[in-house]
């Protein structure tokens, strides 16, 4: 599952209702000034994956999986 906006409330409750379903989350946030930090803390909470959206995803997403 893909989720924007991850590092919301809802986004946090997703991550960690997947965690607990056995589902693979993969976070997306957004311009974060500590970007490692609540990468930590959704990883914490069960993001497989944690990526930035700083406008276009989809190099965002390349250069997480160069594999496309």
């Amino acid at each position: 599952m893909v989720l924007n906006a991850a590092n919301s409330t809802v986004g946090q409750l997703l991550l960690q209702l997947c965690h607990l379903l056995r589902l693979r989350a993969i976070a997306v946030v957004s311009g974060e000034s500590d970007f490692e930090k609540t990468a930590l803390w959704l990883r914490a909470l069960g993001a497989a994956e944690v990526l930035q959206d700083q406008g276009s995803l989809k190099v965002g997403w390349r250069e997480g999986w160069p594999a496309g």
